[in-house]
């Protein structure tokens, strides 16, 4: 059995003008009207990203990753967060690209 992923890369920018890479992995036959069974996994290179989402992700196998990402991310894909800092599912940058993502997936899947 061959199976083929498909990385999207989006940019996102914040409104004080700071961008970020957001990466989303997805299989190719990727079904919109059973996208809540197919599994993607994300990466974005916020701060919010790396200490509250990072750990959380990587723990249920939905973070995206490379070597060169777990070497950015360092401890924080196998140290918890404190009990300080609220853990979050996504970043707005992360979240905004997914709903990109699910919204234009026909057109996104066209350009492959």
């Amino acid at each position: 059995m061959n199976v083929y992923y498909v990385i999207f890369q989006f940019k996102t920018v914040s409104d004080t003008g700071h961008s970020y890479k957001v990466f989303i992995r997805t299989l190719a036959d990727f079904n919109s009207s059973e996208y809540m069974k197919n599994k993607i996994q994300v990466y974005c290179g916020c701060q919010d990203f790396k200490f509250r989402s990072a750990w959380l992700l990587n723990k249920h196998d939905s973070l995206f990753r490379t070597t060169k990402i777990d070497a950015l991310l360092g401890p924080a894909l196998t140290d918890s967060p404190s009990n300080k800092t609220r853990l979050s599912g996504l970043c707005k940058h992360s979240m905004a690209a997914i709903n990109y993502f699910v919204s234009h997936y026909q057109q996104l899947m066209r350009s492959i």
